[in-house]
């Protein structure tokens, strides 16, 4: 049984540090969020939660208070991570859910992050299980990043948009095509980077353009016979 909870006190805390340190190891950081300034932020009403099997720490998510330009507050999902022996189990999805009520009860009506293009176990995560809405393409968002996970790649990232309120808009679909990404660009990238850098400008050049001239992404294939695919739709 997955157990989900909020993760307020100082000893919780290091629970949920504990599991990004070991999803993301960052030798020359030390760590993904310094103790004190997670307190910080905590304190301030940012969200913290936990996956638990036996009591055992397997997935967290953290997201803090953001806003838009036009005034409106939301919570900006800043990490979810589930331990690789773990995942495909569904306790991203539980994790996400957790996060969506938590701000609902709250009063926000939306929820913001961003995810790596290339990673398809996220895209599909994002876009056909939470239908998220893919709001922009940013080159090389956080710059070089030294983590175990994205080390040597450009840290290319789409921002999405999840309507958490009783009433999300619908999109009308018209021409579609599709843009593929690799099966698993986190064992390319430590196999052959000159290749996973090669998928990164593909997808890119395919993806940016459309993102910044109103296309949406609609859904996300996991193709089980061939390479995962973005479904794109004229809106």
């Amino acid at each position: 049984m997955i157990e989900y909870r909020f993760l307020a006190s100082l000893d919780d805390q290091k629970l949920g540090r504990y599991l990004f340190d070991t999803v993301w190891p960052a030798p020359e950081e030390g760590t993904q969020i310094a103790p004190n300034f997670l307190q910080a932020l905590m304190h301030s009403g940012s969200y913290l939660s936990g996956a638990f099997i036996g009591g055992e720490i397997v997935g967290a998510a953290f997201g803090f208070p953001a806003k838009d330009q036009d005034g409106t507050f939301y919570i900006h999902s800043h990490m979810a991570a589930v331990l690789p022996e773990h995942q495909d189990k569904g306790i991203g999805v539980g994790l996400k859910l957790h996060q969506r009520d938590w701000a609902k009860g709250e009063g926000y009506r939306k929820i913001k992050w961003t995810f790596d293009p290339l990673v398809a176990r996220n895209a599909w995560l994002n876009i056909s299980r939470l239908k998220t809405r893919a709001v922009k393409y940013y080159v090389d968002f956080y710059g070089p990043m030294a983590d175990a996970i994205n080390a040597g790649d450009a840290s290319d990232r789409i921002l999405v948009e999840w309507d958490i309120s009783d009433s999300p808009k619908e999109i009308k679909l018209m021409n579609q095509i599709e843009v593929e990404v690799p099966a698993d660009i986190v064992a390319l990238r430590k196999s052959d980077i000159n290749s996973a850098r090669n998928w990164r400008k593909i997808v890119r050049e395919a993806l940016k353009p459309k993102l910044d001239s109103g296309w949406q992404i609609v859904d996300f294939k996991k193709n089980d016979s061939a390479n995962p695919s973005y479904i794109l739709s004229e809106v």
